[in-house]
């Protein structure tokens, strides 16, 4: 009864976030603006060379489009929690008869799917017909991959919750989840692949989650 609950909050966000088509259009476009963007910069960056130390054009390119799915795919929701402090709504929603903690990752699981379907496929599909991506290397890898996105979804999802419960003791939070996110984007490779990062800060990344 109470997961029916959970799928409730989950589908009621996906439809919600389905009803706005004019920002559902322009957060597609915004997808496939960055994608194209990345691209570029890269294709620039190569020139006419087959690979940069053995990494080659199609393999960062498979790299940054799942890279850029995973990013739209996996987006916290870091004022959830603050909102409900800062409007005194907090009270209430402790009240009802299910984890609120739950319910924020139902919410956020919602938004998930609505993204993977409606703005990572997309583009996707456009990467796949118009550059060269790596196909993947077999079922195994895809299923361990698939896996190990799931698990860094959960990671993403607890360092956002933690940041969020500060408000609880702080007036604004905007600077930590400001921090946050940078330190998200650099030690995570979103903004540069960790292959040309130096040695000694990747021997430091493979401690990091």
């Amino acid at each position: 009864m109470r997961f029916g609950a959970y799928l409730a909050y989950a589908k009621k966000t996906f439809l919600g976030k389905s009803a706005y088509r004019f920002d559902h259009l322009m957060g597609i476009l915004s997808t496939i603006l960055q994608f194209f963007i990345f691209y570029e910069i890269y294709r620039t960056l190569y020139g006419t060379g087959g690979s940069v130390d053995g990494i080659t054009m199609s393999m960062v390119t498979t790299y940054f489009v799942l890279s850029l799915g995973l990013s739209t795919i996996f987006s916290p929701n870091d004022y959830f929690l603050p909102g409900r402090i800062w409007d005194g709504s907090i009270s209430t929603e402790l009240l009802r008869p299910m984890s609120f903690k739950g319910r924020m990752i139902a919410e956020n699981v919602g938004e998930s799917f609505f993204n993977l379907i409606f703005k990572f496929i997309p583009v996707l599909l456009i990467a796949v017909f118009t550059t060269g991506m790596e196909k993947p290397a077999g079922i195994i890898n895809m299923v361990l991959f698939v896996l190990s996105a799931i698990l860094g979804y959960g990671v993403l999802w607890t360092i956002s919750f933690l940041v969020q419960m500060t408000a609880f003791w702080l007036i604004n939070i905007w600077s930590l989840i400001t921090i946050k996110d940078v330190l998200v984007n650099v030690l995570s490779g979103k903004m540069i692949p960790l292959w040309f990062m130096p040695i000694w800060m990747t021997g430091i990344l493979k401690f990091a989650p």
